[in-house]
């Protein structure tokens, strides 16, 4: 929170200015005092920016250090082979060579993109560029998502719905048969065992009768 009040954001007409402006001077001293002074032509934009004096003269060093760069010490700090920034940016391999061995100059929007790409861009420690927060703050339009996969995704997220109330229809299914099956298990085995007691009974008053009879008979004869 604290970052984010002290940040101070300057116009990219400004950094235009100011960049400009560095080519004029030989020495970053110079230059940083030249800018701050009140009859600058920068004066005015600079002062919407509540940069205090150490600031300015902090900024100005850093934008006449990255002016003043080359691309060789780009491509160094960068830590990439040049092959590989050539395909970053789609230059040339032979033109970024000829930038590395300044045998032609590399354009200053070049030089900028490169220091921006690479986190070689200073402003200061809570100064940036009012480029840079908008986009922060904007989503492009080259990550969008298009229509059509927008409803392609709609379209997966619903047959995946539907696949999963599948299954868990099929799973509640196989769980009721399997629930039915023991339960059938257990209704035959309650029958059986009930048709066995009933048959064992039935044993068992023959005996008696049997036994009754044979004691009838023995008494008639006596």
């Amino acid at each position: 929170m604290a970052e984010k009040k002290r940040k101070k954001v300057i116009s990219d007409k400004l950094f235009h200015e100011l960049w400009t402006t560095a080519k004029a001077y030989k020495d970053p001293y110079h230059y940083a005092n030249e800018i701050i002074k009140i009859d600058n032509a920068c004066a005015k934009d600079l002062k919407k920016t509540n940069l205090d004096a150490d600031e300015i003269y902090d900024m100005a060093k850093k934008i006449f250090g990255m002016q003043q760069m080359t691309i060789s010490q780009i491509v160094a700090k960068s830590g990439k082979k040049k092959a590989e920034i050539s395909h970053i940016f789609c230059i040339p391999i032979r033109t970024l060579e000829d930038w590395c061995a300044e045998k032609a100059k590399c354009p200053d929007y070049v030089k900028i993109m490169m220091l921006k790409q690479f986190h070689l861009f200073r402003l200061g420690k809570y100064v940036c560029l009012a480029s840079e927060e908008e986009y922060k703050e904007t989503k492009p339009s080259v990550y969008e998502h298009s229509e059509e996969y927008e409803i392609n995704k709609l379209y997966k997220a619903s047959k995946k719905k539907n696949t999963d109330s599948t299954k868990d229809n099929k799973r509640r299914t196989e769980s009721t048969l399997k629930d039915d099956f023991h339960t059938k298990s257990h209704k035959d085995t309650y029958l059986h065992s009930n048709k066995q007691l009933e048959d064992d009974m039935k044993y068992v008053d023959r005996l008696i009768k049997k036994q009754l009879e044979k004691k009838k008979q023995l008494n008639t004869e006596h």
